[in-house]
């Protein structure tokens, strides 16, 4: 029943507090984790996802094909979408946003165990101490090291996320029947009907988030059951549309599991991995779930396809253990329901991921433990607290300090893709991912290309078959002087493991390009990569290319350009190449000088795109000077192009009284490289220009040196001679 009018701003004031409590804590635990970069998933997810992309297409985002991990999850997509929308692909926007996610989770929890013990089914001594034991509880779940997958790992916030939402479910449901229900029969009053209409809408959310959220109908009847009803049939009696509605979501999902492309999740049969071998998997699984919660060392971030097991007898043992776990859960539920409720909820969470439907590429993953958990914190305040009262609960507030401590250390391998890979390298050698993942990281970092080779070739040892770092390593040796021939052979590679690997076909297209006589190949490999995966846009860029040097296809160039910027209106790339290929016609300036501009739109400092719009200006009457203006913008930007410092010299040179600048700009290129012919006869022309003859002549010898073929010097060279020192034009 509700305290005394003259009690309630006690409780409310104690309530308040607790929960402050809760916030203030989890913020502190996770206040290093707001700059860990994006990692893994995050990749499809987020940073390659062409739905949240540029200027948003919220009808595509909610749609929520091609996203990735995000695919099926419209929800989860909008999320992203929203971040993106709010502060770009700046990750702290992304990180607090996961943060307030799991403190909302975690007052959620805290309001339904607080709720629930004030049950008279669960006696008056618990009752008595529902606010500090229920705020334990939520305690120790918020600050579990083994959430920080769930929370620091950006795309994880799927799991967080429906989280919220099931726990929402579930204190909708607690808040309409619970004994201090608004209304004098708990569940048919009008507040009580809000609270349920409540739940239901966090069901379909919650649908629309991850896929886990199937089991929230039954586990809210199983809390019925125990808390509320007595019995299944009453439950069942007493709400019967409610339960209508939770079970109708079950359509929903349904109808997102039709257009998820599980298969771009590695998730279902035809992954490679059977269900049985997954199931027996799922035995290890359990084990190592039980201990990470115990024992939250070590935490690995990824388990990778090695933690499969082919069969029983690896894990016979666990399985007997598992066997007796469940029937004690099942009996538990008969003689005592609130444990019973406890242990049959653990395992109904876990059932979607750890069962027989595989997920080939992840067959564990701690944060899958992120509700499960919650389960077992709120038993352990509710046995703490009846067995030991406030003291119990004390331990438990200094249990639950230590964990806020190991989280925020978990969160200091997170620090950078290359600490958490090699954190997850150092506890699990054998993960053929994690050597990949850490080589793609060091690949990223300058003067380490030895260190990322070293990795690539350990992941393909440990898994010969491992497509993705054929293609990786392919990456890597074309940089290295005489490496592009291996890096083809790793291509070919990769495409005999995935014969439709849009990427691998694209990358071969890339380097077959770079061959004397094999741009037929190229072209035909950038055309299989758009077979493959149709709104690949870089591979209808790179096709693009090799086209417009083939005579008469042009205009396929230009479309296939056009193409890529529908699919990604953000690629500055593909729109200088557009303009590039525009401005071949003079009738085709004007778009040209407006593609170029949008590229600078898209990114203000593009060197290309200054670079190009000036080589376009510099050639309009009037436009000059503008030009000159995005040529030296460039060189700010990118100081080592010396063909940027020989085209802004070359347009100095017709400027007023900038020819000495020209000369400048022409010493600079030929510091960088003293091999430009262009540079020795513009600087030749300048001379000239400066009445300089004998420097003149010098730097048109040189430049006939190095090119004896090069009629402009050879001309200024024989005008000089001829004018008797008159200076060339």
């Amino acid at each position: 029943m509700e305290p005394p009018d003259s009690r309630r701003p006690s409780r409310r004031g104690a309530v308040l507090a607790f929960a402050a409590l809760l916030v203030a804590a989890t913020a502190l635990a996770y206040a290093n984790s707001l700059r860990v970069p994006f990692l893994l998933d995050d990749a499809s997810a987020i940073t390659g996802n062409r739905t949240i992309a540029g200027p948003i297409d919220w009808g595509a985002a909610a749609r929520a094909t091609g996203a990735g991990t995000a695919s099926g999850r419209p929800l989860l997509n909008l999320s992203f979408a929203l971040n993106e929308l709010a502060g770009g692909r700046s990750v702290v926007g992304y990180h607090l946003f996961n943060l307030g996610v799991h403190i909302g989770a975690g007052l959620l929890l805290f309001g339904i165990v607080r709720r629930t013990l004030l049950s008279p089914k669960l006696g008056a001594r618990l009752a008595a101490l529902s606010a500090p034991t229920a705020a334990t509880a939520a305690l120790v779940w918020l600050l579990h090291p083994v959430q920080t997958e769930a929370v620091t790992y950006v795309s994880q916030r799927a799991e967080s996320m429906m989280g919220l939402f099931y726990l929402l479910t579930l204190y909708g449901f607690v808040r309409a029947t619970s004994a201090d229900a608004p209304d004098p029969a708990p569940g048919a009053g009008p507040r009580s009907r809000t609270w349920l209409a409540v739940s239901l809408a966090a069901c379909v959310c919650g649908t629309a988030t991850k896929e886990v959220m199937v089991t929230a109908p039954v586990l809210v009847l199983l809390y019925d059951r125990t808390f509320v009803s007595g019995t299944l049939r009453q439950a069942l009696r007493s709400r019967p549309g409610y339960y209508l509605g939770l079970a109708a979501s079950w359509i929903l999902l349904a109808l997102l599991l039709a257009t998820a492309h599980l298969g771009d999740r590695t998730v279902g049969i035809g992954q490679g991995v059977g269900a049985w071998a997954y199931l027996c998997t799922q035995v290890r699984a359990w084990g190592v779930y039980a201990r990470v919660i115990l024992w939250p060392s070590p935490l690995i971030f990824d388990y990778g396809r090695e933690a499969l097991v082919s069969g029983l007898s690896p894990v016979l043992p666990e399985a007997l253990l598992l066997a007796v776990c469940a029937a004690a859960a099942i009996l538990l539920w008969r003689k005592a329901p609130p444990v019973g409720f406890l242990c049959l909820g653990f395992f109904l969470l876990l059932s979607p991921t750890s069962t027989v439907i595989p997920i080939a590429a992840q067959p564990i993953a701690e944060s899958r433990l992120y509700l499960p958990l919650a389960l077992v914190a709120a038993g352990l305040a509710a046995g703490t607290a009846g067995r030991f009262g406030r003291k119990g609960i004390l331990a438990l507030a200094a249990l639950a300090a230590l964990l806020g401590a190991l989280t925020a250390s978990r969160n200091r391998d997170y620090a950078s893709a290359e600490s958490i890979w090699r954190d997850t390298v150092a506890k699990n050698p054998g993960s053929s991912r994690a050597h990949e993942d850490l080589a793609v990281a060091l690949a990223k970092e300058p003067g380490r290309g030895g260190e990322a080779l070293a990795q690539f070739r350990e992941a393909l040892r440990i898994r010969p078959d491992f497509a993705e770092a054929h293609r990786d390593i392919a990456v890597e040796l074309a940089k290295l002087p005489g490496g592009r021939m291996e890096a083809i052979g790793h291509y070919r590679k990769a495409l005999a493991l995935r014969p439709a690997f849009a990427e691998a076909h694209n990358g071969l297209g890339v380097e077959l390009g770079k061959l004397k006589g094999r741009s037929d190949e190229a072209l035909a490999q950038f055309a299989l990569a758009l077979e493959a995966e149709p709104d690949y846009a870089e591979a209808h860029n790179n096709l693009a290319v090799g086209l417009a040097r083939v005579s008469g296809r042009l205009p396929e160039a230009v479309a296939h350009l056009r193409e890529a910027l529908r699919i990604d209106p953000g690629y500055v790339t593909a729109r200088c190449n557009l303009a590039r290929l525009l401005s071949r016609d003079a009738g085709g300036l004007p778009e040209a000088v407006f593609q170029y501009r949008e590229a600078l739109r898209a990114d203000p400092g593009s060197v290309e795109a200054h670079g190009g719009l000036a080589r376009l200006l510099v050639g309009i009457r009037g436009r000059e000077a503008e030009g000159i203006a995005h040529f030296e913008e460039a060189l700010a930007r990118g100081a080592d192009r010396v063909d940027l410092q020989i085209d802004l010299a070359n347009a100095l040179l017709g400027f007023p009284g900038r020819l000495s600048d020209a000369v400048d700009h022409y010493r600079a290129a030929l510091a960088a490289n003293p091999d430009l012919a262009e540079a020795h006869n513009g600087l030749g022309v300048a001379y000239a220009r400066e009445g300089d003859r004998v420097g003149a002549v010098r730097e048109f010898e040189s430049a006939l040196a190095l090119r004896p073929g090069y009629q402009a010097a050879r001309d200024n060279l024989r005008a000089l001679q001829a004018a008797k020192g008159n200076p060339p034009n």
